[in-house]
């Protein structure tokens, strides 16, 4: 049966039958068939129209020499004709008469990154007064990947800010600051060089990837140097204080990541690829990063200079350590409200739970406002959408 994915373009315009309009979906469609990608275009233009006329079958060209009407009274002949068709109607021409469209079948679904780029030079030149909307599941996952090399910036940029800004909070020192910066984005860089090597790509789930790889290995650097700089304050020999940090340390380190590598590794059973391979290179970015932060890390500490004074996270009179004392305290006394009070939310969530719906619209993913959502919209009101599926009936001989 040749491909069944199709992409959509559409016309808003006063007059949809006007020469001008049709004069430009004509030059658009004669260009997007020279498009290697494209196996068939469909438009009023071209259109096939059955008619049953005295007892016979009768099949014709919309328009059989692909002239276009030129008198008012031709286009308005020929605007009936097509309204008339109801194999044509929510397909080239839109139910209430005011829009038409252009169909596009694909060879395959190879490249539609590329074609949809394509579509687009073609189509802009003709924009104005006429809207031209696009749409189709190549358009879709084109706007997707458009998308996500946008936000994979935008969520990992604030992050690593948040993070330095946590940092310094804590150590208040250029290496409390920039030895667990080295160690996330060590960790990022492999991993996603990993997946290059293996040729994955990052998928809408997988967008999250390097946001999940960044918050977690954060925790196993700022744990190893909290507790150097515990130990090096008590013993000034800086080899000794980095053995004794690993001995201190390195067991809960090794011990978080495994944890954590575990629920990863639940995600491999999932019968969704892309959450399959979520699971499996978070997994190996939080290996790359506890092994970063008990080798590299006191690497490291090794070649630098010891620090000068104990520094903020490790004093034990310092503000954060006085909080957790009073916060210690008041649990010890408040024990048993503070059990009744988790275990009464616990109830609460789990109702909660059963409320949980699944939703897997793609509309979901887009501002309301977006180009994408606007042309759905339009496509939507004027021809009921483009979402397809297909019957296949076989038959015994």
């Amino acid at each position: 049966f040749g491909s069944s994915t199709f992409i959509m373009i559409s016309v808003k315009a006063d007059d949809a039958y006007s020469l001008s309009t049709l004069t430009k979906i004509k030059n658009i469609s004669e260009a997007i068939k020279k498009l290697p990608e494209v196996a068939e275009v469909l438009d009023p233009l071209n259109a096939t129209i059955f008619k049953y006329l005295f007892g016979a079958l009768v099949i014709k060209k919309s328009l059989p020499r692909g002239e276009i009407p030129q008198s008012l009274d031709k286009i308005e002949t020929f605007k009936k004709e097509m309204l008339s068709e109801p194999i044509l109607k929510n397909v080239v021409v839109s139910d209430n008469g005011e829009s038409l469209a252009i169909y596009i079948r694909l060879k395959d679904d190879h490249n539609s990154e590329f074609l949809w780029k394509k579509l687009i030079e073609i189509v802009e030149p003709y924009q104005g007064p006429e809207k031209f909307y696009m749409s189709g599941r190549p358009i879709i996952e084109s706007w997707v990947k458009e998308y996500l090399k946008k936000d994979s910036i935008r969520l990992a940029v604030p992050i690593l800010i948040l993070v330095i800004i946590v940092l310094f909070i804590n150590f208040k020192s250029a290496r409390g600051i920039f030895l667990p910066i080295s160690i996330m984005l060590g960790s990022i860089i492999w991993t996603l060089g990993l997946m290059g090597i293996f040729n994955k790509t990052i998928t809408m789930v997988g967008v999250m990837l390097p946001t999940l790889i960044l918050v977690i290995s954060s925790s196993y650097s700022i744990h190893f140097l909290n507790q150097y700089f515990k130990d090096i304050h008590y013993d000034s020999n800086k080899k000794r204080s980095i053995e004794k940090s690993i001995n201190n340390i390195g067991k809960t380190i090794f011990l978080a990541a495994l944890t954590t590598m575990a629920g990863f590794a639940a995600l491999t059973i999932n019968k969704i690829k892309p959450m399959r391979e979520l699971g499996i290179f978070v997994l190996i970015g939080v290996f790359f990063s506890m092994i970063l932060s008990l080798t590299f890390l006191p690497g490291l500490l090794t070649v630098l200079k010891k620090p000068k004074g104990m520094l903020q996270a490790s004093r034990e009179g310092s503000r954060t350590n006085i909080f957790f004392g009073h916060l210690g305290e008041i649990i010890i006394k408040r024990w048993i409200i503070i059990l009744v009070l988790a275990l009464a939310i616990s109830v609460w969530s789990c109702l909660g739970i059963a409320k949980i719906s699944v939703d897997t619209s793609w509309e979901r993913w887009f501002k309301k406002n977006s180009e994408i959502l606007t042309a759905q919209k339009f496509i939507k009101s004027n021809y009921g959408g483009i979402s397809t599926f297909n019957v296949t009936f076989e038959i015994d001989e």
